[in-house]
């Protein structure tokens, strides 16, 4: 008498769990490397985002509108009128991602001035134009991201190293 087999064996279920497990071991890692240059990018955009938004508030409004880069609290904040003026807007570096001081950084405090142009304070009433980049770096896991600032107002996102 033959008896009707029906379902799997331990050992094929065993298997088939092993191999799921391997696969989860390996996608793992690579899920978090994914989150981890997401945030990276994120926050680069944010920053590009506030910095088109201050310059166009600024041609809006006809009025200066201040921008507050706090490396040490890895914020940029933009307000309108004067530096302690009404909040406009904050963008902060999502958890993991730094603002880093280099070279070429844009000044810690600029303005866009109402033609939408940068200028950063040369002395106590003496404004001129200003260019530079923020670099945002995520500890070495992913090329750092750099918002770039030119004279002319434009902001755009490079990857460096």
């Amino acid at each position: 008498m033959l008896l009707n087999k029906r379902g799997f064996s331990i050992a094929e279920l065993m298997t088939v769990i092993g191999i799921i497990a391997i696969m989860s071991a390996i996608a793992l890692p690579m899920s978090f490397n994914t989150i981890s240059a997401r945030r990276l990018s994120a926050s680069a955009l944010d920053v590009l985002a506030l910095l088109e938004h201050a310059r166009s508030a600024a041609v809006k409004r006809g009025e200066s509108v201040f921008v507050h880069i706090d490396y040490a609290q890895n914020t940029v904040r933009a307000t309108a009128g004067s530096l302690t003026g009404s909040h406009e807007r904050t963008s902060k570096a999502s958890a993991g991602v730094t603002l880093q001081q280099t070279s070429g950084v844009l000044p810690s405090t600029f303005r866009f001035n109402s033609h939408g142009l940068p200028e950063s304070e040369a002395s106590p009433g003496s404004w001129v134009l200003t260019s530079g980049k923020v670099v945002l770096s995520d500890g070495g896991r992913h090329p750092n991201k750099t918002v770039s600032l030119n004279a002319g107002g434009n902001a755009k996102i490079e990857k460096t190293n």
